[in-house]
């Protein structure tokens, strides 16, 4: 800091003046004195910083997605947007940002990878990859899928179960996609019906529900080799893959009634450390079918029908009473639980017309809301 000038004048009738911006004294000889006192050790103001820029968040990008299959081969599958507030829900957002652009045909599954949503179209046999932030297109892949299913990623590639032909049960394939380019580099051929895919720590796990036949096994993939590695039998028709503490957890559906021999369907646990079972809970009744699994809080959650049962992770036993009923619910496609919230999407009684989002409350069963989304809601997915 600078004290320009100060002048001190000798005069009697005053006593001397000293600055308080200074330790210095002056000494009057009766001539006036000038002196210019300057900081050694000046400080320079620091320029502020100014404040990073956040990008701007998009339309979609914190809330749910819902997806809804359509009708088979009508090509009218959309997706539905419930906000974060749970307060809100926007049909068709793919038209709407996309200047009405058609989805495809029968939508069957989300998957996200870094900023983007992968959309698989089964009977299009396409997969339409947006922003999932703004929902805008990016890429449609719409070569090499031949009844495409789930997608899971891993090592820079995506990972996609193909029935191929569903009548030929030895040309079910996972697709392999490069995330650089979007190309498919290569096939992994599998048993047949290749379905749910979910990865842990380097490995692919594939359930085989069994294409327009029957299965039980869960492939393992090794994604550093692109190799089945282990095939695990089950039990018949396995639907739902979960990964929870280095634990896999699996429900089997079970053989249906116009199969040839009808079978109850089965919870199975398998240690991820050895890929072997170390629980199974088989259901009592051969009519016994669930149809979903989910994890939340260290409770099992799965559907029998329309109704909601749940356990803990250190059960060996299955409950033997539901949890909660969803009368409203006209037909079960879509189920996730999430934040003490069970979200339940309702197909309509005829298939047709527009189907229903349904949220339960954990703690009781009781019913939070309902939405109107689009036709054959088949699944429930968190941008968050």
């Amino acid at each position: 800091m600078k004290i320009n000038k100060f002048f001190i004048a000798a005069l009697a009738a005053f006593t001397f003046l000293t600055s308080c911006e200074s330790d210095d004294e002056f000494m009057t000889t009766g001539e006036e004195q000038e002196e210019e006192i300057i900081d050694p050790d000046p400080v320079e103001e620091e320029e502020e910083e100014e404040p990073e820029e956040e990008e701007p968040a998009g339309a979609y990008t914190s809330g749910i997605f819902i997806l809804n299959e359509g009708n088979f081969g009508a090509g009218n599958s959309t997706v539905s947007f419930l906000n974060a507030e749970m307060d809100n829900i926007t049909n068709n957002i793919f038209a709407e940002v996309n200047a009405d652009a058609v989805l495809g045909d029968t939508g069957q599954s989300i998957a996200f990878y870094e900023d983007h949503a992968f959309i698989v179209l089964n009977v299009s046999n396409t997969i339409e990859i947006v922003d999932r932030n703004t929902f805008e297109s990016v890429a449609t892949i719409s070569e090499g899928l031949e009844n495409p299913r789930y997608v899971a990623f891993a090592n820079g590639n995506a990972y996609v179960t193909n029935w191929g032909d569903g009548s030929n049960a030895e040309d079910d394939y996972v697709a392999v996609i490069d995330m650089e380019t979007y190309e498919i580099t290569e096939n992994i051929a599998v048993v047949e019906g290749p379905e749910r895919i979910v990865e842990n720590d380097g490995n692919l796990y594939v359930a085989h529900l069994g294409g327009y036949s029957f299965n039980d096994k869960v492939s393992v993939i090794n994604a550093a080799d692109n190799t089945v590695s282990e095939t695990i039998t089950v039990g018949d028709r396995p639907n739902s893959l979960e990964i929870e503490d280095d634990f896999l957890w699996i429900s089997t559906g079970g053989l249906p009634s116009y199969a040839e021999a009808e079978t109850a369907g089965k919870i199975v646990k398998i240690d991820l450390n050895s890929n072997e079972i170390v629980a199974e809970m088989e259901f009592a009744n051969n009519t016994d079918h669930p149809g979903n699994l989910d994890i939340e809080d260290d409770m099992i959650y799965y559907t029998l029908g329309k109704n909601v049962y749940t356990f803990s992770e250190e059960a060996t036993t299955l409950p033997e009473s539901a949890f909660a009923e969803m009368a409203e619910v006209a037909s079960l496609y879509g189920f996730e639980v999430e934040d003490g919230i069970i979200y339940a999407a309702s197909a309509n009684s005829d298939f047709t017309g527009n189907g229903d989002l349904y949220l339960y409350n954990t703690s009781d069963g009781s019913l939070l809301n309902s939405f109107e989304v689009g036709i054959n809601p088949n699944g429930i997915y968190f941008n968050d």
